[in-house]
């Protein structure tokens, strides 16, 4: 049970899709961008740890998922709009 977890909160908002659809994309998506979030708020401001670093490397990471995701977009011809649903947030 996450009740009472801090990843309850991304179960929650995906769960509809998940039982609309079965399509577990979205909940990929939410914790792709769940660990982002916490990568970018513990780089901040720590210039003499390794976080910097592991956020660069997750970054890199995260570019190349995106260009992968727009290029099979693009070869199966799918919609402008479907391939922008599925990208993830940017590390900036």
């Amino acid at each position: 049970e996450l009740l009472g977890t801090r990843y309850h909160d991304l179960f929650v908002d995906t769960a509809t899709s998940l039982k609309e659809d079965s399509d577990l994309s979205a909940l990929v998506k939410a914790v792709d961008n769940r660990l982002l979030k916490v990568i970018k708020e513990a780089a901040k401001n720590k210039y003499s740890s390794i976080e910097p670093v592991l956020g660069y490397i997750v970054a890199k990471e995260y570019e190349a998922k995106a260009l992968r995701i727009i290029m099979v977009g693009k070869l199966n011809k799918l919609p402008k709009d479907i391939i922008k649903e599925r990208l993830r947030e940017c590390y900036v």
